[in-house]
């Protein structure tokens, strides 16, 4: 994933971000792994651009605590000192499906259009959302064929999300079952 523009020194670390936020609030260990293939461990890989980690930790929680879907949240996941790109392919790897939560930002991030790449090389499901104002044609070409989520001016996105991966057969009758759907 991107990197912030902002450094920040170990030694000056602020103890509480958002993305330890969604480590404190969600054991990802606990979480169902109702309706994954055998050789899947998560739903959802979430790939978004650094300048909207806000938006992207606020789904992340919600999926998980919410719809109890295992998500990869590339800030908790990734394993430190192993390749960017290495982390990218290993936890695809492992992930149903890559949502690409869309915006100017996101177009802009090298990381995010080799996330892209990867997911389709690997031809793994994709699942579009456009967050904030974006004109379709501004897509990557390789993602003008998939229908996008429009999350503009939508109150729950991530219910959005959920019905998606539910018609994407991600999330299977168990798992809405278990949910009380």
């Amino acid at each position: 994933m991107e990197k912030d523009s902002k450094s920040h020194s170990l030694y000056e670390r602020n103890p509480k971000t958002e993305t330890d936020n969604v480590q404190e609030n969600i054991d990802t260990e606990d979480l169902s792994h109702s309706g994954l293939p055998p050789d899947k461990s998560y739903h959802t890989f979430i790939a978004y651009s650094s300048d909207d980690r806000h938006q992207a930790v606020k789904i992340c929680k919600e999926l998980e605590s919410r719809f109890f879907l295992k998500c990869v949240f590339s800030d908790r996941d990734f394993i430190p000192g192993t390749p960017t790109i290495d982390n990218i392919r290993n936890f695809m790897e492992r992930s149903d499906t890559v949502l690409f939560i869309l915006s100017p930002n996101f177009l802009r991030s090298s990381w995010c259009i080799t996330e892209v790449q990867i997911a389709l090389e690997m031809s793994l499901r994709i699942l579009p959302l456009i967050l904030y104002s974006l004109n379709t044609n501004d897509l990557p070409p390789a993602l003008k064929p998939y229908t996008c989520i429009d999350a503009r001016g939508k109150h729950d996105i991530t219910a959005e999300i959920h019905e998606a991966l539910y018609h994407m057969g991600v999330v299977d009758a168990n798992n809405e079952a278990e949910l009380g759907e």
